[in-house]
């Protein structure tokens, strides 16, 4: 009487154990539609998606820093575009005072210049997401200080904010501010100071006085009309990074689409040969089996 042989039976058990792991492995991937499920299954591919994931995370940090610098930038320049007009309409006052010979406009006018004074207020101690943004660094606080007489009226602001740069980084080599250059800030409070002697002009009715605050306005203007083209430049700096790290993170993903993602047409027919190997090698085991068996009668 012969015994079956104890090795062959071991390896025809583990063989089928390993064809029945590939196939489930094989339906896992066909199921999920990814073809890593860990690290074991290909570890140079896993260590690429790591990376490739923890681009995608710097890059998402860096696109929320580069909203808030665009957002920012938005709000600022708003508001320096109407410290602009209000400069520009100070400026049409001071020249109608040299051509106007009624004297009734002072009054009109000085009521005019009361309200820009109090919208200036208003523009240059804005706050956007809970920060001055014409502050510097200093954004818990108002930036301008104002003074004021007995009927409320505008006699003095000033600057007590600081001249230091908010920046945060928009990528790995770069910083950049949503703000208005701070030093430009004083260039807000000087614009403050002509357009309230204007108004003192007005209501002294003193038209010299008035048309004296005009070249002054002028350079005012030109000044704010310099810093709007500052914050356009950063405006379009952070739409061009935006724009390049939205192609960069599409393209972190589409590498980690091509190391995980399973080729399901490969994996379907890989399936069907693994179920075809794993037929044959149950009937295989069973004939040999059998036959183990007979050699025992």
């Amino acid at each position: 009487m012969r015994v079956p042989n104890i090795n062959v039976q071991d390896n025809m058990m583990t063989q089928l154990s390993n064809l029945r792991q590939r196939q489930v492995k094989l339906q896992e991937q066909i199921s999920t539609g990814q073809r890593l499920s860990s690290i074991s299954d290909d570890p140079a591919a896993t260590e690429r998606v790591m990376r490739n994931e923890t681009e995608k995370r710097e890059l998402t940090q860096y696109r929320r820093n580069q909203e808030r610098v665009q957002q920012t930038s938005q709000a600022s320049f708003a508001q320096v575009e109407r410290m602009q007009e209000i400069a520009a309409r100070g400026q049409e006052i001071t020249l109608l005072s040299s051509s106007v010979v009624a004297d009734d406009y002072f009054v009109p006018y000085a009521a005019e210049m009361n309200q820009l004074l109090e919208e200036m207020v208003e523009r240059a101690n804005y706050t956007y997401m809970g920060q001055h943004v014409f502050a510097g660094t200093a954004t818990d606080t108002p930036p301008f200080d104002v003074t004021r007489d007995g009927s409320g009226a505008i006699t003095a602001v000033a600057y007590v904010g600081n001249t230091d740069t908010a920046a945060v980084n928009i990528s790995d080599n770069s910083t950049l501010s949503g703000f208005m250059d701070p030093t430009r800030n004083a260039d807000i409070e000087t614009l403050f100071a002509n357009l309230i002697a204007v108004r003192d002009g007005l209501v002294a009715e003193d038209a010299a006085a008035v048309t004296a605050v005009a070249d002054d306005l002028f350079v005012d203007e030109n000044n704010l009309v310099e810093g709007l083209g500052e914050m356009a430049g950063i405006q379009a700096r952070i739409e061009n990074t935006m724009r390049f790290d939205e192609f960069a993170f599409l393209r972190a993903d589409q590498r980690i689409g091509d190391d995980v993602d399973a080729d399901l047409a490969a994996v379907a027919i890989e399936y069907s040969q693994a179920e075809t190997a794993y037929q044959a090698a149950l009937a295989t085991s069973a004939d040999l089996l059998q036959r183990s068996l007979f050699d025992f009668i």
